[in-house]
């Protein structure tokens, strides 16, 4: 299978986990107990047939990939040039492409691998430990796009797995899954923590299904945010600890406040209701329990970030205007002090720009204040 075969066969995948995961004509979103129903309605609805036929491709391609070898030989090189097809014109490799380019693609590739098999039930974690791998050698961080969502979407799921084994240990139930607990004298801190720059739960626009109707190149980037979705969607329903920032500034921008003029500041006001109540009837299922809260915010002190009791991964994905802006490595982890002391930060209610009308979870809070604050701050129509 090559690489034009690959994102034909996951952009047909992304279109069918979307219809699952967002029902059309505003159906409400299921409740998923866990991901194995999740995976199992996604094989229902692809057929058995199909199933077993991109469940092969996918193993097979996975197999291929994780053969090659980026050091830096010409036979490597050549291999991953002549998968990719895109890369030759008339046969001639393009000296254009970087070797930094070359292995960026390769593991972007395995990314949409792991998220296709992932999606259809087949646990296999090879693709995504060579992408761990890679960037700890590396050094540089995770490419944007599919990487960086399975990354988010990791940190999420790890937090939810490690609160599930420690009530499966008091209740003295088998969990559903072996956790590792953490090493002795490591922060144990239970809250979520999320800066996000480009906030899914709130928005769900900007889930749009990059796929076209014929596979798309973007189509893992797709079903890396539809990973991200389900499993925040995953945790927020169980009730656990979240802290989830966004900033004004960010919001005003998905809103369009930036270029709005003042006759459609109406439309826009009711855009931003309907993006509150999505997030709290179907992302919390309810206005979310104790511990819970979804803060708007002036101006974060920190690049976009995702936190849980053990990582911390920085990102640098934020929306401007109509588009996210991308950078070549755009998220790297943290080290183990920086995660502590930002957990702890950002892990604090009392601090005195978290208002609570400022939390849309909150029964306090006030959509019309946050939305009139920021038409006043931001909004700066075209003369």
């Amino acid at each position: 299978m090559t690489k034009a075969d690959l994102d034909r066969k996951l952009g047909k995948l992304a279109r069918t986990v979307r219809g699952i995961l967002l029902p059309q004509n505003g159906g409400q979103v299921r409740t998923w107990e866990s991901e194995t129903p999740f995976a199992e309605t996604v094989r229902a609805t692809e057929g058995t047939r199909n199933t077993e036929e991109l469940v092969r491709s996918l193993l097979l391609t996975a197999d291929l990939l994780l053969k090659l070898r980026l050091d830096g030989s010409v036979d490597g090189r050549r291999k991953l040039r002549d998968w990719h097809g895109q890369w030759y014109a008339g046969g001639v490799s393009d000296p254009a492409i970087s070797e930094v380019v070359i292995e960026s693609l390769y593991v972007k590739s395995l990314a949409a691998i792991w998220l296709g098999l992932y999606f259809l039930g087949v646990p296999f974690g090879h693709p995504w430990e060579r992408v761990r791998r890679w960037e700890d050698e590396k050094g540089g961080g995770l490419p944007s796009g599919a990487c960086v969502a399975k990354a988010i979407g990791d940190i999420v799921r790890s937090a939810r797995k490690r609160a599930m084994h420690k009530t499966a240990n008091m209740l003295g139930e088998p969990a559903e899954q072996k956790v590792v607990e953490p090493n002795d004298g490591e922060d144990t801190t239970d809250t979520l923590v999320i800066l996000s720059g480009w906030p899914i739960i709130i928005f769900k626009d900007l889930l749009v299904d990059r796929s076209g109707p014929d596979g798309a190149e973007d189509c893992a980037s797709t079903l890396g945010r539809y990973y991200e979705l389900l499993q925040l969607i995953l945790y927020c329903r169980r009730g656990l600890p979240i802290n989830y920032f966004v900033s004004e500034e960010v919001v005003a921008r998905v809103l369009g406040v930036w270029s709005a003029k003042e006759d459609v500041k109406e439309g826009t006001r009711v855009q931003w209701r309907e993006a509150c109540e999505w997030l709290r009837s179907s992302v919390f299922n309810g206005c979310g329990k104790d511990g819970q809260a979804v803060y708007v915010i002036h101006e974060p002190k920190t690049p976009p970030c995702f936190i849980n009791h053990s990582e911390g991964l920085f990102t640098y994905e934020q929306f401007k205007g109509a588009h996210m802006t991308e950078l070549p490595m755009s998220a790297s982890y943290m080290r183990e002090v920086r995660r502590a002391l930002y957990a702890q930060t950002f892990g604090d209610k009392k601090a005195p720009e978290l208002e609570s009308w400022r939390n849309l979870l909150s029964k306090d809070n006030d959509e019309t204040r946050l939305f009139e604050g920021m038409w006043t701050r931001f909004n700066c129509p075209p003369g």
